[in-house]
């Protein structure tokens, strides 16, 4: 089904830059106060971000003790939809018993309807949050990343889930040492055995890491449209910018459905081409050409990784370091016979090497003879020459 940009930018669900609170201006529930019970289970201690389906909460279960990071649901005053994704991703949550996926305490509904879900507190920081605190990863900082996420996320797709909402912000990075991998927010998430929730034609997702076939169509995306946007997420890790040269959304949307964006040793010509391929089949717009699983792409971006960590850890020799070029001596140093050498000279980063010089010719010592050999000699000599002449004296007579 052909949609046009213009469409899609009316249909757009979660986008970044929208302000959800102009979208949903029937919320009618007030954000909780420090202190404030809810649902007779739960303090509030503090708000710990908000999006366009509820407010997550830092409170404690004062059933079981437990610290928990409480979703609450907005409610509106149509919100079907949104309580049926609610209660999905519940279930997807309760489904899934994976170390890479954030853990649930509960779920269920205050006494006015507004439902909640309480779910594992985790301390660190996201993805993106990293990123911008620390600036863009090399690929050996990245790899353990990758392959968690796509550990992670091999579970979810053997259990019949499309996430379809990756994104650096979904990506958690916990405290521990060492530093475990989060995936978070299956609100938007797909069931394939469940009943469709979104209407043909919308958008579902964040425009920017979405596969062209989920652009296209909610309902198409697979597991390769999660394997699209682990691609644009480790492309901006290691660059520390998009992809896609877009200044708006319509070009955006463009640069996504053309497959049009710059490749990665462009920006970083040091890294193995191995990885820049890697990542080009990663976000190839076409399904058929790009990994079919999270495990596929796991594997062959830990391979290009290693490449570049054995590259840094065993460089090539300093003096040819940066493609060198070979430099015929002058006639100056041609007539100069200590710089004369038939090795041929490379020129690198840090200068021209000097040629090799010769070995000078060793030392000429004089002969030493002991004292105690002269007598020896003397006699010798004239032993041979009494020889001599009696041979001669035989010889003649």
């Amino acid at each position: 089904m052909s949609i046009s940009v213009d469409r899609l930018l009316e249909s757009v669900d979660t986008l970044d830059e929208l302000d959800l609170e102009e979208i949903e201006p029937t919320r009618v529930m007030a954000s909780f106060a420090d202190g404030f019970f809810f649902a007779d289970r739960f303090k509030i201690d503090e708000v710990l971000g908000s999006g366009g389906m509820g407010t997550v909460y830092d409170a404690r279960d004062m059933q079981t003790g437990h610290r928990v990071a409480l979703k609450v649901l907005k409610k509106t005053k149509s919100s079907t939809e949104a309580e049926e994704r609610f209660r999905r991703e519940a279930e997807i949550l309760a489904s899934i018993d994976h170390p890479g996926i954030v853990g649930i305490h509960g779920f269920g509904a205050a006494p006015d309807g507004t439902l909640w879900l309480a779910m594992e507190y985790l301390e660190g920081q996201t993805l993106r949050q990293r990123v911008a605190r620390d600036g863009s990863m090399d690929p050996a900082e990245l790899c353990p990343i990758i392959t968690a996420a796509c550990a992670a996320l091999t579970e979810t797709h053997a259990r019949g889930v499309i996430h379809r909402d990756l994104k650096p912000d979904n990506i958690f990075l916990t405290s521990a040492q060492p530093s475990e991998v989060k995936i978070l927010d299956f609100g938007l998430s797909l069931a394939l055995a469940s009943k469709k929730l979104t209407a043909t034609g919308t958008v579902i997702g964040t425009p920017r890491y979405m596969a062209p076939e989920q652009i296209k169509s909610a309902h198409a995306a697979g597991a390769p449209a999660d394997v699209y946007a682990l691609g644009v997420i480790a492309y901006e890790c290691l660059t520390g910018q998009s992809p896609f040269a877009a200044s708006d959304h319509g070009q955006l949307l463009g640069a996504i459905l053309t497959g049009r964006t710059q490749p990665l040793l462009e920006i970083h010509p040091e890294y193995p081409e191995a990885l820049g391929e890697c990542l080009k089949k990663a976000m190839h717009p076409q399904v058929e050409q790009r990994y079919a699983t999270p495990e596929a792409f796991a594997i062959d971006f830990a391979d290009a990784a290693s490449i570049y960590a054995a590259l840094v850890a065993s460089p090539p020799p300093k003096a040819v370091r940066g493609k060198p070029t070979v430099r015929m001596p002058t006639p100056k140093e041609l007539e100069e016979p200590t710089t004369r050498t038939s090795s041929p000279r490379f020129s690198s980063p840090d200068g021209v090497l000097p040629a090799a010089t010769p070995d000078p010719a060793p030392e000429q010592r004089p002969l030493h003879v002991p004292t105690w050999m002269i007598p020896l000699v003397v006699l010798g000599g004239a032993a041979i020459m009494a020889v001599g002449a009696a041979i001669a004296y035989w010889w003649m007579s």
